[in-house]
C-alpha cells in the first residue's frame, strides 16, 4: 500500500514498490514467488470515493503452493517475511462488520461511502464470517501464516497499512522473531524497509495509536456506523444541486471518549480496574522499538550506587519518562541529582529538573551540576507570578513549569474582576484566561481535571491570543505572594518535611499524610 484515497493517493507508476525497497537495500528477492502472485492477480481492487470500494485482499491461498515452490522457497532462504496489507481513507471508512460486505446487502444502504464487495480467494471457504471487521486476518491470510510458520523458524510479519491490525494472533506462534508497522510508504517510503530489516537505519517510530488485541473492545468501534438523518430533505436536494455526484446522505457520529481531547482512554481504564490492561492492550500508544550504537568515553567521575525502581514505570506502561523533578530542596539534593542525571543519560529520563526551588538555589544548581536543570516546577499563578524566578529561569535556559496555574481557585481567582472582564471579551471562561496567560509568558502549564467538559475547554485555548493591554492587567494582579506557604519558612514547611519523611519511611503510604496547608 502507497497511500490512500482522496488527497491520500500516490502515484503508483513512479513510486518505489516493496519488491524494488529490498532489492535496493540488497537483498534478492524469490522471483518464483514474485511472478506466482503477479499471475494470480496483477490489478490491485480499487477504492473510490464515488463508485463503492472493493474489499477484496488478493491473496493466493495455501493449498495453491506445490511442494515444490515450497522446498524452492526453503533453499531459497531460511527465513521469511509475510506482508499483510489493509487500505481505507477518506470516503472509504473500513467496514466493521464483513457480513453485509460478503453477502452484497451494503450495495443497498444507499451512501456511496458504505458500498462495499468481496470477491473471495477460493470457492472453498469465506474469507470473513459475519461480525469479523476488516481488520482481523482473512481465512486465506491465517492459513498462509499456519503454512509459513510450520516451513520456516525464522518469519519477520509486516504490517502495511495505517490502522491498526488485530496482531494478537503473532504471540501464538515462536516462529515470528519480530512484527514491524510499514505504514503507507508514499513514494519512497519501502527503501526505508529494505533498509530497516538490513540494519541500516534505526527503526525508532512509535505507534500512534493504541492497537488493541479485540478492536470490538473499543469504545469508538461501538460508536460509529452508518447514521443517517431523516428530516434532512432541504440539505439533501441543495447537495445534489450542487453537485451532480452527491448521494444526499447526510449522517453524523458522536464521539464521547476522553480519549479525543488528549487523555489516555485505556491506562486510566486499567487504573480505576475497568479493563484488565494487558489482556486488552497489545501495544500501547507510543510503542516501538528504539536502539542505537555509540561509542562514549567518560572522564573521571564519582563512583556511587544507584537503585532504580522501575515498578512505577511498568504500572504506566511505558519504558521512559517524559520528565521526573526532584521535589524538594532539602536533604542530599545533591546526590538525588546525580541519580537522576545517570537515569537521564540512560534513557529511561527523557527530560529532569527540580521544582520548589527558589532562585538562589535554581542558579546553585544550573552551576554546580554535570547537567543543569531543565524545568523548576514552582507555584505560579496570576496572583504570584514568579516574575523574578521567570528571569533568572529565561537566562539559565530553564523551563518554568507551574504547580496550581489556577491557584486553586483561592482568594477568589476564578472570580477575579479583570480575568472576567479579559475572558468575555474573548468569549473565554477565566480559567482559559489564565492557561492563555501561562503560555504566552513561555510557562509549561498542565491543569488537572476529571470533568470531560473541562478537559475539552483546557485545550481550547489556542483560538485566541491575549493583547499587550490584557498581559498588563494580568500583571499588575501580582502580590508575589504564596497561596499555600513557603518553602524558606523553617517551622511551617521545613520541619513539616522533615517529619513527614520520617514518617514515610515507617507508614510507606504517602495517602495518609496531613498536608498542614
Amino acid at each position: 500500500m502507497f497511500g490512500g484515497t482522496g488527497s491520500g493517493t500516490v502515484d503508483t507508476a513512479t513510486a518505489v514498490g516493496i519488491l524494488q525497497g529490498l532489492n535496493n537495500a540488497g537483498f534478492e528477492t524469490n522471483e518464483e514467488l514474485s511472478d506466482m502472485y503477479v499471475k494470480y492477480r496483477a490489478d490491485r481492487p480499487i477504492i473510490s470515493i464515488n463508485d463503492g470500494q472493493d474489499w477484496t485482499l488478493p491473496e493466493v491461498p495455501a493449498a495453491d503452493y506445490s511442494d515444490e515452490i515450497m522446498e524452492n522457497a526453503k533453499e531459497f532462504s531460511d527465513k521469511a517475511a509475510i506482508v499483510i496489507s489493509r487500505t481505507g481513507g477518506e470516503g472509504a471508512d473500513l467496514p466493521t462488520d464483513m457480513g453485509p460486505i460478503m453477502d452484497g446487502s451494503t450495495m443497498d444502504i444507499g451512501t456511496k461511502y458504505m458500498k462495499g464487495s468481496y470477491t473471495n480467494n477460493s470457492s472453498e471457504y469465506d474469507n470473513f464470517q459475519a461480525g469479523q471487521s476488516y481488520l482481523e486476518l482473512s481465512q486465506t491470510e491465517k492459513d498462509l501464516v499456519d503454512m509459513v510458520c510450520s516451513e520456516f523458524d525464522d518469519v519477520i510479519i509486516i504490517y502495511n497499512g495505517a490502522n491498526p491490525l488485530e496482531l494478537g494472533w503473532t504471540e501464538g506462534y515462536k516462529q515470528i522473531k519480530s512484527v514491524l508497522l510499514c505504514a503507507r510508504a508514499g513514494a519512497t517510503g519501502f527503501n526505508a524497509l529494505g533498509n530497516i530489516i538490513a540494519g541500516n537505519v534505526n527503526p525508532s517510530g512509535k505507534t500512534t495509536d493504541t492497537w488493541l488485541r479485540d478492536l470490538h473492545q473499543a469504545p469508538y468501534f461501538n460508536n460509529i456506523g452508518h447514521f443517517a438523518y431523516t428530516n434532512t430533505q432541504d440539505v439533501s436536494d441543495a447537495a445534489k444541486e450542487a453537485w451532480e455526484r452527491a448521494d444526499g446522505i447526510v449522517s453524523f457520529v458522536n464521539y464521547s471518549e476522553s480519549i479525543y481531547v488528549g487523555y489516555r482512554f485505556y491506562e486510566t481504564a486499567d487504573q480505576e480496574n475497568l479493563i484488565d490492561y494487558d489482556d486488552t492492550v497489545l501495544y500501547p500508544f507510543g510503542y516501538g522499538l528504539s536502539y542505537t550504537t555509540f561509542e562514549q568515553e567518560m572522564g573521571d567521575i564519582q563512583t556511587l550506587t544507584l537503585e532504580f525502581d522501575v515498578e512505577d514505570m511498568e504500572k504506566l506502561r511505558t519504558d521512559y519518562l517524559d520528565l521526573m523533578l526532584l521535589h524538594q530542596p532539602f536533604g542530599d539534593t545533591y546526590g538525588a541529582w546525580r541519580a537522576l542525571e545517570e537515569l537521564y543519560r540512560e534513557g529511561k529520563l527523557r527530560a529532569i529538573g527540580i521544582s520548589n526551588h527558589y532562585a538562589d538555589r535554581m542558579v546553585e544548581f544550573a552551576n554546580f551540576t554535570s547537567i543543569k536543570p531543565m524545568v523548576n516546577q514552582m507555584e505560579t499563578h496570576p496572583l504570584n507570578q514568579q516574575k523574578t524566578l521567570k528571569e533568572w529561569a529565561d537566562k539559565y535556559d530553564i523551563r518554568l513549569e507551574a504547580w496550581a496555574p489556577f491557584g486553586e481557585g483561592r482568594n477568589g481567582l476564578f472570580e477575579n474582576e479583570v480575568l472576567k472582564a479579559i475572558g468575555q471579551k474573548y468569549g473565554k471562561s477565566t480559567a482559559q484566561v489564565m492557561l492563555r496567560w501561562h503560555i504566552q509568558r513561555g510557562v509549561i502549564v498542565i491543569p488537572k481535571s476529571v470533568h470531560k467538559e473541562r478537559m475539552i475547554e483546557n485545550l481550547n485555548v489556542f483560538d485566541f491570543r491575549l493583547d499587550e493591554n490584557d498581559m498588563s492587567q494580568i500583571s499588575q494582579l501580582d502580590t508575589a505572594t504564596s497561596a499555600f506557604f513557603s518553602h524558606q519558612d523553617p517551622a511551617a514547611m521545613v520541619e513539616w518535611f522533615v517529619k513527614m519523611v520520617e514518617k514515610r519511611k515507617s507508614q510507606h503510604d504517602s495517602s495518609k499524610e496531613k498536608k498542614n496547608w
